[in-house]
């Protein structure tokens, strides 16, 4: 048991800057698949991810005055009337 202990402790020390990089990524996206992880144990950067474009049919505006409501819905007879 102390053996795959220390086994375990060495291997993520011995790889500490690869599993910040992966951390940060995590961070960012929340998903990587293997292809990412293994770019980033080699060092390299991940391209910026692409952003969704805006729902269709729905204004710019629209979608920020959405943003800033609360998620939820009056019941109705809540609301005095």
């Amino acid at each position: 048991m102390l053996a795959g202990y220390s086994a375990a402790k060495k291997i993520l020390a011995g790889n500490r800057e690869e599993l910040r990089f992966i951390a940060e990524a995590l961070l960012e996206r929340e998903v990587l698949d293997g292809e990412q992880v293994a770019a980033l144990v080699r060092g390299e950067s991940l391209p910026v991810p692409p952003q969704p474009p805006p729902t269709a049919g729905a204004d710019i505006t629209d979608q920020a005055e959405a943003a800033r409501r609360p998620g939820v819905l009056p019941t109705p007879g809540s609301q005095p009337a």
